[in-house]
């Protein structure tokens, strides 16, 4: 990921991803205290720019 930063290229990180961006980019990931987490997400539509966006191109 310190590669990925340095060469300015765009990525997306989820779940460990992101705690591994976080970490590369100079920060700290600690157990969480209370037991693990539930999300859930409901009703989430992508704007005009997302939803031609590589990633999401062709989802509902």
């Amino acid at each position: 990921m310190r590669a990925v930063f340095a060469a300015g290229t765009p990525a997306f990180g989820s779940c460990a991803g992101l705690q591994v961006a976080t970490v590369a980019a100079g920060g700290t990931v600690r157990p969480k205290r209370r037991g693990a987490e539930a999300p859930f997400a409901r009703d989430i539509a992508p704007t005009e720019a997302g939803a031609v966006h590589p990633l999401l191109r062709g989802r509902g």
